[in-house]
């Protein structure tokens, strides 16, 4: 049985992983565990992420309470790690081997293939910096962007705008689970 870890950080996006994890352990004999990054406790349950895997969901609190290196017991656990969403602040910080946090510090220790969702739309997309923060990231990661024929939808004004998440079929496939 194949580990899977899911860091979940605050986009939008993590609203959809409830039904993302759904699928995975529908579709594969997989073991799943979740880490929220504080910013992603504002768009899911943790509660209900816990119920959806079976496992436990790890929090920022979880971490230095319990005496053990809960970042490096997740980060040797996993077989594969999936970021998603990823968000800018995110990605800025794992490019950076920031361990500041649970989800950070999982990310940065572990040896395991990691593969990460951007979530991130709009003008930004286009700005050099993010241009050289995805060339960066490829260098030690693997990136599942959306498809060039996929158009995201602001949150703002609801009209199409470049970027977004990919899609689940898109993670699916390039995840080669099963």
């Amino acid at each position: 049985m194949m580990n899977l870890l899911i860091i979940i950080t605050g986009a939008v996006g993590a609203a959809l992983m409830p039904t993302w994890v759904l699928q995975l352990r529908s579709d594969y004999d997989i073991s799943i565990r979740c880490v929220l990054t504080p910013s992603a406790e504002r768009f899911l349950s943790p509660n209900a992420m816990a119920a959806i895997t079976g496992q436990p969901t790890y929090l920022e609190s979880s971490w230095g309470v319990s005496g053990r290196a809960i970042h490096k017991e997740l980060a040797y656990w996993a077989d594969k790690v999936l970021v998603a969403p990823a968000s800018l602040n995110s990605m800025s910080k794992i490019m950076q081997l920031d361990s500041s946090n649970l989800a950070l510090a999982t990310v940065a220790f572990t040896a395991a293939p990691t593969y990460i969702v951007p979530a991130v739309s709009g003008p930004v997309t286009r700005k050099d910096r993010y241009k050289e923060l995805l060339a960066s990231l490829r260098k030690d990661y693997t990136l599942i962007l959306p498809s060039m024929n996929d158009a995201s939808v602001s949150l703002v004004d609801f009209n199409p705008e470049e970027g977004g998440m990919a899609t689940y079929e898109d993670v699916k496939s390039k995840l080669q689970l099963g």
